[in-house]
C-alpha cells in the first residue's frame, strides 16, 4: 500500500511518496520564502509541489514543524493504553491553561520493567489550522506525528547506531534537531533555533552548546556509557565543517549519518541524510 509523507520543515516543505517497509520511489521539496513561515507558506509550497510533480491525492501522514510541536522523553511504569493517554496528556499540560493536542510513541522499555515514551504535544488551534490546509489541498489525513519519531525509526533500524551510544545531529535550515541515543534507546531530544539568517551548520558556537547541554545531561542522569560518536544529517560535509574543530575539543568525531538498511529502495543520487523525515517516515 502506498504511503505519501508530508514534511513540514523550518524552511522548506518535503514530500516522499513510497511503500512502509520497503522504502521511497519519489522524492520532492520546495523552500519557503520566509523559513518558519506562517502556515500559508506551507500551503503553498506543497500545493507547488502537488501541481508540478503530479502527486498522488489521498492521506497523508503528516510531520508537524518543530517550532510547534514540543516534545519529552519520560519513564511510566506499565498500563493500560486509556490510562497511559491520560499520564501523557497530564505530563505535557505544562504549557498553561492553553488547549493541547497530546500523544506518545514507546521508545523502549528500562531494565527495571518502567516504559520508555516519547511524549509530543500540540496547541489546538495549531494542529486545526494545518488539518484545514491539509483539507483546502483536497487531501486527508492518514497520521500526524513529530519530527523527533521518523528520526528515531531510523536509529532503531540503523544498526551501526542501534548498538552504540551516540548523538545525532540534523540540521533544517536555522533549526537544529539535537538526539541522544544508547543503544536504540532514546535519552534526549531537542529542537531548537539557531541563527536566522545563516544555516544552523554555521552557527557553529550553537552547536557547540546544544552538544555540552546533552553531556550534562548525561552527567546528571549519570549515563557512563561512553559516547563513541556524533553523526549529522540535513548538511553537506563542507557546511558542517565550522563546526568540526569544537566538537574535537570536547573529544568527539563527527560523521554523516549512515544509511538505514531497512530502506531498502531510495532514489539514486540523494542522501537519506538530507530526506531524513520521508525516509524514517516509511518505517513501521
Amino acid at each position: 500500500m502506498e504511503r505519501i509523507v508530508l514534511a513540514l520543515l523550518h524552511d522548506r516543505v518535503q514530500v516522499g511518496v513510497g511503500k512502509p517497509g520497503v522504502g521511497v520511489y519519489m522524492l520532492c521539496q520546495q523552500r519557503l520564502e520566509r523559513a518558519g513561515g506562517a502556515a500559508d507558506e506551507w500551503e503553498n509550497a506543497a500545493r507547488y509541489l502537488w501541481k508540478r510533480y503530479r502527486l498522488p491525492q489521498g492521506r497523508v501522514f503528516l510531520v508537524l514543524p518543530g517550532t510547534l510541536s514540543s516534545i519529552r522523553i519520560f519513564s511510566l511504569p506499565p498500563m493500560r493504553r486509556g490510562r497511559l493517554a491520560r499520564a501523557v496528556q497530564d505530563e505535557m499540560q505544562y504549557r498553561g491553561e492553553q488547549a493541547l493536542v497530546a500523544g506518545y510513541v514507546p521508545i523502549g522499555r528500562e531494565a527495571s520493567g518502567m516504559w520508555r515514551v516519547l511524549a509530543c504535544s500540540c496547541l489546538r488551534e495549531d494542529l486545526r489550522r494545518l488539518i484545514d490546509m491539509i483539507e483546502r489541498l483536497g487531501l486527508g489525513t492518514a497520521g500526524i506525528t513529530v519530527p523527533v519519531e521518523p528520526v528515531f525509526k531510523l536509529v532503531r533500524d540503523t544498526h551501526e547506531i542501534r548498538t552504540r551510544s551516540c548523538i545525532l545531529l540534523f540540521f533544517d535550515g536555522s533549526a537544529l534537531l539535537s538526539i541522544l541515543t544508547e543503544r536504540g534507546v532514546c535519552r534526549y531530544a531537542a529542537y531548537s533555533l539557531l541563527q536566522d539568517e545563516a544555516g544552523a551548520a554555521d552557527d557553529a558556537g550553537g552547536v557547540i552548546g546544544h552538544v555540552s547541554e546533552i553531556l550534562r545531561f548525561r552527567a546528571v542522569q549519570d549515563m557512563n556509557a561512553p559516547l563513541s560518536c556524533i553523526y549529522y544529517a540535513g548538511c553537506a560535509g563542507g557546511d558542517f565543517r565550522a563546526c568540526v574543530p569544537g566538537l574535537r575539543k570536547l573529544g568527539f568525531q563527527a560523521v554523516p549519518l549512515p544509511r538505514c538498511e531497512r530502506i531498502r529502495q531510495f532514489p539514486a543520487g540523494e542522501r537519506m541524510g538530507d530526506w531524513l523525515m520521508c525516509a524514517g517516515g516509511m518505517l513501521r
